[in-house]
Order: C-alpha cells, then structure tokens, then sequence
C-alpha cells in the first residue's frame, strides 16, 4: 500500500520520465518483499484492459448523482441522499465514537485527542470521563462493559466505565494499536483478541508488528501469538474479527503476503492449523492472486462482506454465506483503485438495513474516493459523495460490531499545512 504511494506519479502520467521512478519502485518491491502483490496488480489489469472480468462481476450503482467534493469545494450544512437517507452535519467533532447501545457512546473529539468522552444522546452531546497522556489511537467495550483504549503503542483497561484505567498490555512500538471497528474483537464466551497495527519504517524494511494477542480473563492478562510473523509476513495485521453469522474468526495480515485466515473452532488462538476441520487458522487464500489481506468487514442478512486493500491495483468487495466460497465484486472505474478502508451497518427507522464503505485513494486525482452504501445487501450501490483523496478524506467515524442507527463520518481537507475537520451523521429521513 505505501509503495504506491511513494510513486504516485507512475499511475498518474506514466511515461519515459517516469523510468527513475520506475526503478526505485522496483526496489522498493524488492526490499519489501511485494513482488506477489505486484504479479497479482498486473494480472488484475490485464483483465479489466482487456475486457476479461465478465460484466455481472463489476460493482453496480443507483442512478443517484452524489455530491462532489474536490479542491475549491466545501460540503454543505445538510444534503439528501436519497428520498430516505439524509446527510446532516453534527453538533460535535467526533474522531471516534464508539455505539455500544442506542444510549451509550464512547469516543474522542478532534478537538481534544487524548480526552475520553461518553455521550447519551446518539453523539449530540459529551461529557469527559478520563484524560490520557497521549493522544487516543483506537478504542473498544466489550458486551461486558469493560473500556480499552490504545494510546502510545499500549493498551489501558478500565473496569468502572472509565472513572480509571490501568495498563494491561504493551505492543511493539509506541505507534502500534489496533484498527478501530476491525482489530479488536470479542467472542461469545469473553475472550478477546486484537490484531497489532502500525506503520514503522527501518531503513529498506518494516518493523514487524505481526502480533496477535489473547486474552481469557476480559482483558487483564494478555497472550502474545508471532504465528504471523513465522509464517513470512512482514509488517502488521489488518483485521481480526468475530463472525456471529459463521460462529468464526477471521484474520488476515499485511503487507508482503495479504493473507485470510479463518478459525471455524475459536481454540487455539496462536497457531495455525493443516486444513480448515483442524483446531487453530486455516489459511483461505493459497495466493496473492486468491485474494486476502482484507482491510475491513461487516456482517449483514446472513452474509459477510470484506473489503479489499490493493492501492493503486484493482480492489473488491467479497461476500460470503458459509467461509467457503467467495463471490466478488470488482470495485469499477473510476474508483477501482481505491481501498476498501471501512464498513458499517445501519438499521433505518422502517427497519431496513444499509451497509456502508468508505472507498480512498490518496495518490492521485484521477482515481475518484468514494462514500457509499447498499440497501439490498450489496446488489446496488448508492453513491454518497465522490471526491479526491489527495485534497480530501472521508473516515468512517462510527464503530460497532452491530446494526447502528446513525453513520457518522469526518471529511478531512487539507489546507496548506492545515488539516480542517468538519463531521456528518447520515439518518433516516423524516418526512
């Protein structure tokens, strides 16, 4: 994913003066052991070039116009989106709120990021309850009320609904965490589990951060797994996720390999297994090619959607029913090369269901970002606002395992060396 970006240029306006760059970039493959990433961007461009991928594969869209966001272009206060889904700008700035019921929110604000904040109105309002040294980087509550919040490369538990906190557990590096909505988890009988992130450069290679870490008393002790790292991956995890739907977890792992694992049995958490009947993870994907890696997840009407993480390639939407087979959506032009960074669910106020991703791209214009969402379980999407990622940014700002009432999301723009953030919450129209 950062090789792409360092060599934007190459698929903004490739040509003979683009060979430096095309060498470095060659280097770059080389020391951070992407050379399976790179066959499988090609194979996936050859196809969409050539017409191969058949028609009924590429993501399809409503007739609905979005909203455009590029550099001289402010969001309005409010927009609709659709005659039942409306787009209003919220009372707070929220960086993170984390739904654990329709009355209890926890999370932090852009404007104070080492403050703790729990609201009781849907996000409407906050009230601090417990202020860190550093900033927050990622935030969870388990189904039995206990608060975790990454800050500084460690863990901090709470078990008083955040009046105290204490250390429980030190990852690799002070900018290690775990990705909110997808890297930390719960299973039905209390264990937890998160998958270490985190991007730190050596030189001509990556610290590894490839952990994953246990815990069988609701987060006071914690195991640590390098099965990842021994396995050949070089860098972190992206995802490791509880499925209700398959009774199973999913786990995979970034960078060189971008691998998908999957434990049907949720016993052995620090060791892979031979084949998937087996006690421990068993690795779906064979190859690249295969596909892995997944960036995000949700679970909606019985299926689970995973989003893909192929910077500047080709990247998917994938659904399955049973963790066996695949069916995948190619994410089409102009947003193909585009990650899949985050998805959420949403229930409306008629009980209709809605899955929502945020599309990004920050290493050209002419690849579109994109914030969408689907009301019929993926067969359709509607398009929220299409913008440039390398003026703007759009994050998913609610987190929960579960149906949601209400989507919050940040629009990030850069100005000059400023950032400005500006927060939306997408509901159901009121007629």
């Amino acid at each position: 994913m950062d090789l792409t970006s360092h060599h934007h240029s190459l698929f903004e306006k490739p040509g003979v003066h683009s060979l430096p760059q095309l060498y470095q970039l060659g280097l770059g493959v080389y020391h951070s052991d992407k050379w399976r990433e790179l066959s499988s961007y090609l194979r996936w461009e050859l196809k969409h070039k050539l017409g191969l991928f058949p028609a009924n594969q590429y993501l399809r869209f409503t007739d609905h116009t979005p909203l455009l966001l590029d550099s001289a272009t402010d969001c309005p206060e409010s927009f609709l989106v659709s005659p039942s889904v409306t787009v209003n700008r919220a009372s707070l700035g929220w960086r993170l709120l984390i739904e654990t019921s329709r009355m209890f929110q926890w999370g932090c604000l852009f404007s104070d990021e080492s403050g703790l904040y729990v609201s009781t109105d849907s996000g409407q309002s906050a009230t601090l309850r417990y202020r860190f040294i550093h900033p927050i980087q990622s935030v969870f509550v388990s189904n039995t009320g206990y608060v975790f919040v990454c800050s500084n490369g460690k863990l901090f538990r709470s078990a008083n609904q955040g009046k105290s906190f204490t250390e429980v557990l030190a990852l690799s590096s002070p900018d290690s965490y775990f990705l909110t909505n997808n890297g930390m988890t719960e299973l039905p009988d209390g264990r937890l589990l998160i998958g270490e992130y985190g991007v730190v450069r050596h030189r001509h290679s990556w610290q590894n951060l490839a952990y994953i870490y246990y815990s069988t008393d609701r987060g006071a002790t914690w195991q640590t797994s390098d099965f990842l790292i021994r396995d050949g991956v070089n860098k972190h995890v992206h995802l490791v996720k509880y499925s209700l739907y398959l009774n199973s977890l999913f786990l995979t792992d970034g960078d060189n390999k971008k691998q998908v694992w999957l434990n049907r049995t949720l016993t052995k958490l620090d060791q892979p297994s031979n084949n998937h009947h087996d006690d421990g993870w068993h690795r779906l994907n064979q190859t690249h090619y295969q596909q892995g890696g997944y960036l995000s997840m949700a679970e909606l009407n019985g299926t689970v959607f995973l989003g893909s993480d192929y910077l500047g390639g080709t990247n998917f939407i994938v659904s399955t029913t049973d963790g066996e087979r695949f069916q995948k959506q190619i994410v089409p032009d102009p947003y193909r090369r585009s990650p899949v960074m985050n998805m959420l669910t949403r229930r409306t106020n008629t009980g209709q269901t809605e899955l929502w991703a945020v599309l990004h791209n920050s290493i050209t214009s002419s690849t579109r970002s994109l914030l969408m969402f689907s009301s019929n379980g993926g067969h359709t999407w509607t398009r929220v606002i299409d913008y440039d990622g390398t003026r703007h940014e759009i994050k998913l700002v609610s987190a929960s395992p579960k149906l949601i009432d209400q989507v919050h999301f940040a629009i990030i723009t850069k100005e000059g060396n400023q950032f400005k953030q500006t927060v939306f919450r997408a509901s159901t129209r009121r007629l």
